[in-house]
Formats: structure tokens, C-alpha cells, sequence
């Protein structure tokens, strides 16, 4: 059911489970009884990535980009694998999108 709907809509928010076909199964209450204080941050990390399918070219280069820096800052390991993929990364990246265009 929530398949469904993302798929449709390409994105879900809290008001959503209010309506059908949600509501049918016990509306954003039975939602927050199933995954409790982190519904936000899953609905949250889950349309940042369904919009990366409504994104192409510069935009998606900045997601990216946006996304390895977000990574490199984190503790631990990430905090020490991102800081140096993310040049390299990027280099080729914009190789691939300068051949594309």
C-alpha cells in the first residue's frame, strides 16, 4: 500500500496516511504505533531519495556533491573514506556529464 502510493505520487508526507487507503488501516496513529519517533526521519530520508529520480544533469551533480560532503563530515570511518572519494569521485563524474552533453 505504501508501494503504491509512493510510486504514484514519487513522495509521502505524515498527512497522507489520513486518507485512502490509509485510513482504512488506521490512519498516521497506526503509522506512529509501527515505527514510533522515527516515522519523520524515514519519511524524511525516503522522499530525499525518491527525488533524486525527478532530478538529471547539474541538479543531480549538486545532490551528489551535497551528499559526499554531508558524509565526509560524519564521525568514524565515513568521516575518513568520503573526504578523499569525494574529489575523485567528482572529478569523474563531471567527465561523464561533459561527454553526455
Amino acid at each position: 500500500m505504501i508501494r503504491d502510493h509512493i510510486a504514484a505520487h514519487l513522495g509521502i508526507e505524515p498527512a497522507d496516511f489520513e486518507y485512502a487507503p490509509f485510513a482504512e488501516e488506521g490512519r498516521l496513529g497506526k503509522v506512529y504505533q509501527l515505527f514510533g519517533n522515527e516515522l519523520n526521519a524515514l519519511i524524511e530520508q525516503l522522499n530525499e531519495s525518491l527525488s533524486l529520480m525527478k532530478k538529471d544533469g547539474d541538479a543531480l551533480f549538486d545532490h551528489y556533491r551535497h551528499t559526499l560532503e554531508k558524509l565526509g563530515k560524519q564521525k568514524g570511518p565515513l568521516g575518513l573514506i568520503f573526504p578523499k572519494s569525494q574529489n575523485t569521485f567528482l572529478e569523474q563524474f563531471r567527465e561523464i556529464l561533459a561527454d553526455v552533453r
